[in-house]
Order: C-alpha cells, then sequence, then structure tokens
C-alpha cells in the first residue's frame, strides 16, 4: 500500500464484474485490469 502525508492511497478496480447469484466471483488484478485513484 502507498501512503502520502501518512494516509494510506487507495486503488480502485475500475472494471464492472457481473455477479453470479448464489455464487462468488473471483477477482484477479493483472495488468490487464484498470485500476485507479477514485472510488467507482
Amino acid at each position: 500500500m502507498k501512503f502520502q502525508n501518512g494516509s494510506p492511497l487507495y486503488s480502485w478496480v475500475q472494471q464492472v464484474y457481473y455477479l453470479k447469484e448464489g455464487g462468488n466471483v473471483d477477482i484477479s488484478i493483472d495488468g490487464n485490469t484498470l485500476v485507479g485513484p477514485s472510488e467507482p
């Protein structure tokens, strides 16, 4: 995790993942995943 002035800097996944009813969706962060500084 990165910090700036003692506060953590968060990265948010900027992609849409469709949820499956009654199941889990695994998200893996790799070089093709869009991440950004703002909460979607």
